[in-house]
């Protein structure tokens, strides 16, 4: 193309002007969004919605894709022992998030029933894990579908159909796991506060 001539470089211009809209990725504004944030961006996001139990016509967020919760952890063996509700491997997390639709470019908003802190628990859970596998552009709803539901918000019994997604996990973040090891240690360090967030009755 000859950018010297005047179509030439109105041609140029243009380009160079659409390339950032192409490009740009949608974005959440932080950790927690709204629901009047959410409702206003339904269709720039995926909403993820974990449940224990949960039947194909579940009433849900508009377009939310039910997320089953015996499928965010998983059993592992550590040292030779058995164990329930860790983290999945790196591969069985992908393969998840991808048959969700879920992409390395999706803002993804996390939900649960938000009733009680043992469903909020479900949805800060898979939060917590996108963070470990590297996908920072996820945030919590406020309030759940418990304030969504409330509120009267847009609601559905589907889920919206989605391709499969092309989600890669990226090197998992050591960093945000504290180890049996790492809590042994911590337990005789008067500099590192331990804090247990189970409900009283759970822990005696």
């Amino acid at each position: 193309m000859n950018t010297s001539s005047p179509i030439g470089m109105l041609l140029a211009f243009i380009g160079a002007a659409l390339l950032p809209l192409s490009a740009a990725a949608f974005n959440v504004p932080g950790p927690l969004v709204e629901t009047d944030w959410v409702e206003a961006n339904l269709k720039d996001v995926v909403v993820l919605d974990v449940r224990k139990k949960a039947a194909s016509d579940t009433k849900r967020i508009a377009g939310a894709t039910l997320v089953p919760w015996k499928k965010v952890r998983a059993k592992r063996s550590e040292n030779g022992v058995e164990l329930i509700k860790m983290l999945p491997t790196k591969e069985a997390f992908e393969d998840l998030m991808q048959s969700l639709g879920v992409n390395n470019d999706s803002a993804i908003i996390v939900t649960s029933e938000s009733k009680d802190a043992s469903t909020t628990f479900l949805g800060t859970r898979l939060y917590w894990q996108l963070k470990y596998f590297g996908h920072d552009n996820v945030a919590l709803l406020n309030g759940g579908n418990a304030k969504w539901f409330k509120e009267k918000r847009a609601t559905s019994t589907t889920s919206s159909a989605r391709a499969f997604g092309d989600f890669t996990a990226a090197e998992e973040r050591s960093s945000m796991l504290a180890t049996t090891a790492d809590v042994e240690k911590a337990v005789n360090d008067d500099s590192v506060l331990l804090i247990d967030t189970r409900s009283q009755d759970q822990y005696l």
